[in-house]
């Protein structure tokens, strides 16, 4: 379900769209956007070192997984058969580099420092991409903790 937030910042309006009734997370998230200050943006692209792709293997090819029970669905997580497919498809039919190629390619990604109250200086990661609609609403998408991923901020 969709929440729709009017809140006031210094006499403007900010309007927070979220899936979650979570919104104070947004409207700290807007606050934070809207009143500190902020370094340059750097660009940034995906580079994963060859030895963490390495290790990821390693550790796929290690992996034990534990007895399935019976009847359990999807009640306890996702099916073993589904998560040793996985497992399977990281280790040997995954194209790393293609995949982090796209993402550079497709996503204008940039870090900055904003200087947060009580907390110093932040660096965030975010994607900077302009919409192809004219007088489209911004949206921010923030990420960190799976509850609040794709959530949608408007400005």
């Amino acid at each position: 379900m969709t929440q729709q937030r009017d809140i006031d910042q210094d006499g403007g309006k900010t309007l927070l769209y979220t899936a979650s009734p979570y919104y104070t997370l947004a409207a700290l998230y807007a606050h934070i956007l809207t009143t500190m200050s902020y370094s340059e943006e750097t660009p940034f692209q995906v580079n994963i070192p060859d030895e963490k792709i390495a290790t990821l293997r390693t550790k796929l090819e290690r992996a034990t997984f534990p007895d399935e029970l019976e009847n359990a669905g999807w009640k306890y997580g996702p099916p073993l058969a589904d998560i040793q497919r996985l497992a399977e498809k990281w280790r040997n039919g995954y194209d790393w580099r293609k995949h982090e190629r796209e993402l550079n390619r497709e996503l204008p990604m940039f870090t900055r420092d904003i200087e947060v109250d009580g907390f110093g200086s932040v660096n965030i990661h975010y994607v900077h991409k302009k919409s192809e609609v004219v007088d489209a609403i911004p949206l921010l998408f923030c990420h960190g903790c799976r509850s609040y991923a794709h959530t949608p901020i408007c400005f």
